[in-house]
């Protein structure tokens, strides 16, 4: 048996691995096993985004393990989102290893994640059996794909597509420098963890590879994740090659100078040098990289950042609770409609079941057939 971890942040590519994995043969392939809301869109399917190009649905494959789905904490995706080789989270292990053990009639299984990037660390410890395939993205290209409907100039630091809002509120006592205090854009928010991600799926990986390479070499790269991933089995390059578009459209257009993004990299860059991150992170612990450099350990000890954690949760809550609401109303209306043409589908079988039965005609034997027929499906 072949298990394979996929990860990367957010609009890195992640999503088209998986669906490559997802048609091949004597393959299990899970679709973001710590998704806030996974419980709710197995139940309540929901339609595959236009961006995702050649897949149709997620989260089909868990529909033979739903048992698993009372082991799922929404907590997996907002809390411990930094996790070292040392630390304890039973239930998020309890819980990947019970979707594991009910896969083992595959060859090859595979989960596809975008928030265990900052806990691989960990996930090596506990999963030593798991191939690691690391996949990332120019962080210009990631922020302008995460943008969606927000305009280039409108982001405010309270962006938060993609959770990365979210994601600073769980790691700001570990990482202070997600934090608005020490922001002017939201961009530098998301180049941070871009750059974490990158740093520790570099070292923690067993294969890191780009997705712009994939794009234009596919050949090569499928090679390379076969071996490097152990996959057991037929590794069809031509049905891979056609889920793959070189160039795929984009619903964004470049149109922010490189000067732009160069100021707010390099003061990110400087800052990730002064604290150590670019040279440690990922190598030794958190606490003696803070400890080795004190600007690290005076930002971690500012008071002001807890202020902020606690208003800027208060001010976001009321509109994420109505866009979770909304939501839910969106996935349940679509499962009412799906109920509905069920029972209009019901109620023709009975019509027609009904004039078989009080037919009084020696020709009853045709409407017999006709319905026969249609219960077959051939008419």
């Amino acid at each position: 048996m072949s298990l394979i971890f996929i990860t990367g942040r957010f609009r890195s590519g992640t999503t088209m691995l998986w669906n490559l994995f997802r048609h091949l043969p004597d393959t299990i392939a899970y679709y973001e096993p710590l998704h806030d809301f996974l419980p709710h869109h197995v139940n309540y399917p929901i339609n595959a985004s236009p961006e995702h190009l050649h897949v149709k649905t997620y989260f089909d494959e868990y529909n033979q393990i739903k048992e698993v789905l009372d082991l799922h904490k929404i907590e997996f995706a907002r809390k411990n989102l930094y996790l070292e080789s040392n630390d304890h989270y039973d239930d998020l292990k309890i819980y990947l290893e019970k979707i594991i053990n009910l896969s083992k009639n595959f060859s090859n299984i595979v989960l596809k994640f975008n928030r265990i990037d900052l806990r691989l660390p960990w996930i090596k410890k506990n999963f030593p059996n798991a191939k690691i395939l690391h996949i990332f993205r120019d962080p210009r290209d990631q922020w302008y794909s995460s943008l969606k409907n927000t305009k280039f100039h409108e982001a405010k630091l309270d962006f938060n597509n993609f959770s990365e809002l979210q994601w600073a509120w769980s790691l700001y006592k570990d990482f202070p420098f997600l934090s608005d205090i020490y922001l002017s854009h939201p961009y530098e928010r998301s180049y941070y963890l871009w750059k974490l991600s990158y740093l520790i799926g570099s070292l923690n990986s067993d294969y890191s590879f780009s997705y712009k390479e994939l794009l234009n070499n596919p050949n090569e790269y499928f090679l390379k994740i076969k071996n490097y991933s152990n996959f057991d089995g037929n590794f069809n390059s031509g049905l891979l090659r056609s889920l793959i578009e070189p160039n795929p459209k984009r619903s964004w257009e470049k149109n922010i100078s490189d000067n732009w993004f160069m100021e707010y990299e390099n003061k990110c860059e400087e800052l990730l040098e002064e604290v150590g991150i670019n040279k440690c992170f990922g190598r030794i612990n958190l606490i003696e990289i803070q400890n080795k450099f004190s600007k690290y350990k005076s930002m971690v000890n500012n008071k002001v950042i807890h202020d902020w954690f606690v208003n800027s949760l208060i001010s976001k809550k009321n509109f994420d609770d109505f866009n979770y609401q909304k939501h839910l109303m969106q996935s349940e209306n679509n499962f009412l409609l799906k109920i509905n043409e069920l029972k209009q589908e019901i109620r023709e079988i009975n019509y027609d079941y009904e004039l078989i039965v009080n037919s009084k005609s020696w020709k009853i034997t045709k409407p017999l057939r006709e319905f026969v027929l249609k219960i077959k499906g051939t008419k």
